[in-house]
């Protein structure tokens, strides 16, 4: 058994992955696309960030909820190849294979 402490918010992983984040945004009539942002990892409030990008790119005054739209966005991943380039995933992840 291992206690995996993780060092960063799920936002932070989450806003990795700009495919997922710009596919949760778009709309029928409106595409956005998001780019991706360096440094995440040293991102000290990740989910205010997450917030701001909802408020700027979302439908309107559309605000990120944590507990409904992570889910969503998590979902619109294609796979975890973003996720990886973040030392903390991949920590994460290692431990869960064993």
């Amino acid at each position: 058994m291992f206690l995996v402490c993780i060092d960063a918010m799920l936002e932070t992983w989450l806003l990795r992955d700009t495919r997922a984040l710009s596919d949760c945004l778009s709309t029928r009539t409106r595409k956005v696309t998001v780019k991706s942002m360096p440094r995440l990892d040293r991102e000290k409030r990740p989910k205010a960030l997450m917030r701001k990008l909802y408020q700027t790119e979302g439908v309107g005054s559309r605000q990120y909820s944590d507990l409904s739209d992570a889910i969503k966005i998590a979902t619109a991943m294609p796979d975890l190849t973003a996720l990886r380039k973040d030392k903390n995933f991949r920590r994460f992840e290692s431990k869960l294979a064993h």
